[in-house]
């Protein structure tokens, strides 16, 4: 009895400090890139496009994306937020952003993005890495079977030809094996079929296609 009284509160000095922060504006740690509103049938989502990983000299347009949810289901598109917000971020020297949301990575670093609009602030924690010239599929395989570890990373090179990063797992699309990425990149399909998979890193996009057969009975 003595400690659920004390869990309570504990909990409840919690929620206490949760609400003088939401009072004075204080942003929840880690700032979220996502905010969620509840509506009459659903719920609305609005999710910030920053993305996670930049090389330097990459240049992209921000914006906000606005899904409207029932369930599992949603449906959306991308908003216009740049008449009447406010960009900005916290080390200019590793990436600048202009007033209509275009955001510059200059060099390599750690850099927080925000967006303010009303009463909504968006923030997105966004690393720069060393300039990129080629992002490719290594190895790239044509060809695998049902259940086998299928090894997906994209490796990003610089002009000389050096490896900069190796990007472990990627987004799937027009993959349905039945299969699913695991924590260090890999892909073990339960199923046959085609699949394609892509890794984006800032506007370069590596597509890699193969076929999943079932392995032969000899």
């Amino acid at each position: 009895m003595v400690m659920i009284g004390r869990l309570m509160a504990v909990t409840l000095v919690a929620v206490g400090v949760m609400a003088c922060h939401r009072a004075a504006r204080v942003e929840p740690w880690p700032p979220p890139h996502f905010r969620v509103y509840p509506s009459s049938d659903g719920r609305i989502e609005l999710e910030f496009n920053a993305p996670a990983l930049l090389a330097a000299g990459d240049s992209m347009v921000l914006n906000v994306r606005r899904f409207h949810c029932h369930l599992d289901a949603c449906s959306g598109a991308a908003e216009n937020w740049r008449p009447g917000a406010h960009w900005e971020v916290d080390r200019p020297e590793i990436a600048s952003v202009s007033a209509s949301g275009r955001l510059l990575a200059l060099r390599a670093g750690w850099v927080w993005v925000t967006i303010t609009k009303g009463d909504t602030v968006l923030r997105r924690h966004l690393e720069v890495m060393k300039p990129v010239a080629s992002l490719t599929w290594e190895p790239l395989i044509a060809h695998a079977f049902v259940g086998d570890t299928i090894r997906m990373r994209a490796v990003a090179r610089d002009s000389a030809g050096r490896v900069v990063r190796v990007i472990h797992g990627a987004g799937s699309r027009g993959c349905d094996l039945g299969g699913a990425f695991f924590s260090g990149g890999d892909l073990i399909p339960s199923r046959p079929g085609a699949c394609e998979v892509d890794a984006v890193l800032g506007a370069r996009v590596a597509a890699a296609k193969f076929l999943v057969e079932v392995r032969p009975i000899h």
